[in-house]
């Protein structure tokens, strides 16, 4: 029996079922998730098996510069530092994965076997920011080494950069009296399949709703039972609340409600002679200065253009002239008065 356990104690040496030697490079994100236009911070630790001085380790950040902008390197640990940290291209895919094509190289180094000497363990190497470059979706962040000290494995797990809920409003017209006052729709797009989003409109203390959301599909969403009807005139905030899970998000912008047409003043109506037997033209200075009589003031619009159905020819007899005007919201305005044109006689 003894013979029997002495057998097994050597196998289980012999066979590696003792404690391995590692040399363990984490990393942690400020946030979890991100998009584009985002700032995220990679904090980069070390920890080797039972805190061991060793003599150092030469290390390898791969990232996918298409997804991440890398800035400046910060943190970076002094001790046994063996020259600058430097980004590289990764044309030798370091990493084994396509998908990366830079890398920062560091490397720490103490011949004598006592890196990192004088600092408590885990020890932070460095902080990477990074920020989300245009279009970013997720990707990955792969660890690898250059060099590590004999007898020590190298251990790191590759760290995913989410991208975070998104929504976005691209549709939301302004409102007039003939636009969907009464049944408004806007539309924009989000990131996750199955997103709901809930659309509100305020102005001041007045608000709408759909009363329930709408959901997101293959990228896209719609909301087109909104009511802005009991909102005041003026400047309209439009938001879009998504909510996926735990994970929600917002985007909001303003668009204007204008419902009421400019107020046109028409002049008042003139009585002129007919310049031979067809009436008058309207080029002569009375009409003419009829015409530019008319005025017009808008609530939103300070500049209105005002047209009339005016002729070449007044004829002989009563003519009603309609001046309008129509405002940038496409609200019209009109008003009239009338040219009478007597016989010569």
């Amino acid at each position: 029996m003894l013979r029997l356990i002495s057998s097994f104690a050597l196998f289980f040496a012999m066979s590696g079922f003792v404690s391995a030697q590692n040399q363990t490079v984490s990393g942690a994100l400020s946030q979890s998730g991100v998009s584009a236009g985002d700032s995220v911070t990679l904090t980069v630790t070390y920890q080797p098996t039972d805190s061991d001085l060793t003599t150092g380790l030469g290390l390898r950040v791969h990232f996918d510069s298409s997804k991440l902008f890398a800035g400046d390197v910060a943190n970076l640990l002094p001790t046994g530092l063996a020259g600058d940290a430097q980004f590289q291209d990764d044309s030798s895919d370091l990493d084994n994965d396509s998908s990366t094509d830079k890398f920062l190289n560091t490397g720490w180094f103490d011949s004598g076997g006592s890196w990192p000497n004088g600092v408590d363990l885990p020890v932070t190497l460095y902080s990477l920011p990074f920020t989300a470059q245009s279009g970013f979706t997720a990707t990955t962040i792969n660890f690898s080494k250059s060099s590590n000290a004999a007898g020590y494995s190298f251990v790191a797990e590759s760290v995913v950069v989410a991208e975070s809920l998104s929504v976005a409003i691209t549709s939301a017209p302004s409102i007039n009296s003939d636009n969907n006052n009464d049944s408004y729709s806007v539309s924009g797009t989000c990131n996750r399949a199955g997103t709901a989003v809930f659309v509100l409109m305020t102005n001041g203390a007045s608000s709408d709703s759909a009363g329930t959301p709408t959901s997101c599909f293959d990228g896209v969403w719609a909301q087109n039972r909104l009511d802005a009807g009991e909102l005041n005139e003026g400047v309209i905030t439009v938001t879009a609340f998504a909510e996926l899970g735990s994970e929600q998000a917002t985007a909001s912008l303003e668009v204007s409600k204008d419902v009421s047409g400019p107020v046109i003043t028409a002049p008042a109506s003139i009585i002129v002679a007919a310049t031979d037997a067809s009436g008058t033209l309207t080029s002569v200075d009375a009409i003419t200065a009829y015409l530019a009589a008319a005025t017009g003031l808008d609530n939103v619009d300070s500049d209105l253009v005002i047209t009339s159905n005016a002729g070449s020819v007044f004829p002989l007899g009563a003519t009603t002239v309609v001046f309008s005007a129509t405002d940038s919201a496409g609200n019209l305005g009109a008003s009239s008065s009338i040219v009478t044109v007597t016989d010569q006689a």
